[in-house]
């Protein structure tokens, strides 16, 4: 089913392989996902930041915030978020939250829980995978990966899917110390 190399695959068959396989909900979404792949082989338009998003995030004085496209490529980020993962200095091409974690030695300091992160980005990069199987910047991001990174080669390989939704991180900032973050995830507007 992952490699597309099946004929269509009827509901009763896929509700049957999930329940034995016993997937949650997003799961199971990804399994229909690959047995009904969409019919055109389009890439995907290139997503940006709105207006509305980085008015949103240039309102956000307490709190650091960031849109975060499909590849995890940083489309839009506040001040606070800027300092707080120390993307001041980095080449534009590590501004991506695949990169910044996998592929930047700091990262690993900054989170408290570094593995948590990393089994957390690499499974919600599958998840996006599947969900635009066609997006090219995706496909090459996963590739550069899967070269660069032990660790994400390892994660990926296990074939966990998360969707970000909400959570928490430990962080280790070497100016502020010690902070407990919680998070929200929402779906970027007009995204595929």
């Amino acid at each position: 089913l992952e490699q597309g190399r099946t004929p269509r695959v009827s509901e009763a068959v896929l509700g049957a392989v999930a329940r034995v396989l016993r997937l949650d909900d997003v799961e199971r979404a990804h399994l229909v996902r690959l047995a009904h792949p969409p019919g055109r082989r389009q890439q995907p338009s290139p997503q940006r930041a709105g207006e509305g998003a980085k008015r949103l995030l240039d309102l956000l004085h307490e709190a650091p915030g960031c849109v975060v496209g499909r590849a995890g490529r940083l489309l839009a980020v506040n001040p606070l978020a800027e300092s707080l993962l120390g993307l001041q200095d980095l080449a534009p091409g590590m501004r991506n939250v695949v990169r910044h974690t996998f592929l930047h030695p700091p990262s690993r300091s900054l989170y408290a829980d570094w593995h948590a992160v990393a089994e957390e980005t690499a499974a919600y990069l599958r998840l996006e995978a599947g969900r635009a199987p066609h997006d090219q910047e995706l496909q090459a991001l996963v590739q550069e990966m899967l070269l660069k990174s032990s660790d994400f080669a390892r994660l990926w390989g296990q074939q966990v899917l998360r969707e970000r939704i909400r959570g928490a991180k430990r962080m280790v900032h070497p100016l502020v110390g010690e902070l407990d973050l919680d998070y929200e995830a929402a779906p970027l507007a007009g995204a595929e």
